[in-house]
């Protein structure tokens, strides 16, 4: 149902600019002739490859339901909330009626009070908490407060945390508490680590991981020295050419600020730097060099594609053992859209039949 879905109103999502795909421009050769390291560069570009279209669709997906979002679900969304809170009024006002048995006075107490929680979960409204109140015998808010207090207590013997009064009452401050406890008890355990006398297996061990790091680092470097000397735009004197080569220095400076060894790889390509025959020539050093380099942004791309999951996920109330891919979040939403137009339409049915009490004592038989 629809109090189980997170809007969000002002959400944008960054748009990525395509490249040429290196995929494409791999010569296909006979897998036995390879070398190991050939053969991890060829796969890394094609995995890279697959990732990225899987997150260009996420992010188009993320425009177009945004959109949808606005124009269509939050419309919809105001509309029942405010057919809710006319329900729950008139539900309140049928109470008074003569005529009603205590039965029938029971049930509208209960569905006021189930009417009224829903309302609440999704958004604050004092007329609606006062209306819980009364029926209930609890405050809402009181009622969340133990709600978070026993799941507090739960987090606390969970996590080893000792409740501490002074964190504040909200369960923004209890998270944000347990947060900041468990940073710090990680910064003290690798203060800690740092502190102790290391041997000198860990010191050789760390200068070469230093050193493969700064390999890594000037592979990157090299790639973009030679772009930005080929596309440097000052040097241009042809308006229309600079103003090419102005965008596609841009482009560069932002592939090498992100390391993203493959879009540069790819400029080259597309400025004609390097061909299939360079491909397939780099020398063992330089591919193992890149292979690194491409592992990381495989590692990176699957957090992105991560992200976009995990946060449509909450959205929609998916279970995180599920699998959710972009072809399924425009069907959810369409979904979502018609569970809240039937609501609206029950909605609308009840504040008809609250009218008398007739009308009443038939809606609460069958509601």
């Amino acid at each position: 149902m629809y109090a189980t879905f997170r809007v969000y109103r002002n959400e944008t999502f960054p748009m990525t600019t395509n490249k040429p795909s290196l995929v494409k421009t791999i010569v296909d050769t006979d897998s036995l002739l390879l070398t190991k390291s050939q053969k991890t560069f060829q796969k890394l570009i094609k995995d890279i490859d697959a990732k990225r279209q899987i997150l260009t669709a996420w992010e188009a997906v993320s425009v177009v339901h945004q959109q949808k979002l606005q124009t269509q679900f939050m419309p919809l969304w105001e509309k029942c909330n405010a057919k809710r809170e006319a329900l729950l009024l008139a539900m309140d006002q049928a109470h008074g009626y003569k005529g009603l048995s205590k039965t029938a006075k029971k049930r509208l107490e209960e569905l006021i009070c189930l009417v009224a929680e829903k309302h609440l979960s999704g958004e604050s409204n004092d007329t609606v908490k006062e209306l819980y109140a009364r029926y209930n015998g609890v405050d809402y808010d009181t009622e969340q407060q133990e709600e978070f207090e026993e799941m507090k207590e739960a987090m606390a013997a969970f996590m080893g945390i000792p409740l501490d009064d002074s964190v504040g009452d909200s369960p923004e401050d209890w998270m944000r508490h347990m947060q900041d406890r468990m940073a710090a008890e990680e910064a003290a355990r690798e203060s800690a680590k740092k502190s102790r006398k290391k041997s000198a297996k860990t010191l050789a061990k760390e200068a070469k991981e230093k050193e493969a790091e700064a390999q890594v680092s000037q592979s990157i470097r090299e790639v973009y020295r030679q772009l930005a000397k080929a596309l440097h735009p000052d040097k241009e004197q042809d308006l229309a050419e600079r103003e090419r080569k102005t965008i596609l220095m841009q482009q560069v400076n932002d592939a090498y600020q992100k390391k993203s060894l493959l879009t540069l790889l790819e400029l080259q390509l597309s400025v004609e730097q390097i061909d299939a025959s360079a491909l397939a020539e780099f020398s063992e050093e330089r591919l193992g060099h890149y292979n690194k380099i491409l592992k990381n942004q495989y590692r990176e791309l699957l957090q992105e594609i991560r992200d976009f999951e995990l946060s449509f996920k909450q959205r929609f109330n998916v279970g995180f053992e599920r699998k959710l891919s972009p072809k399924q979040v425009m069907p959810n939403l369409q979904r979502e859209i018609r569970s809240i137009t039937d609501e609206i339409e029950e909605l609308a049915h009840g504040l008809r039949m609250l009218a008398n009490v007739e009308g009443t004592k038939a809606w609460v038989r069958y509601a």
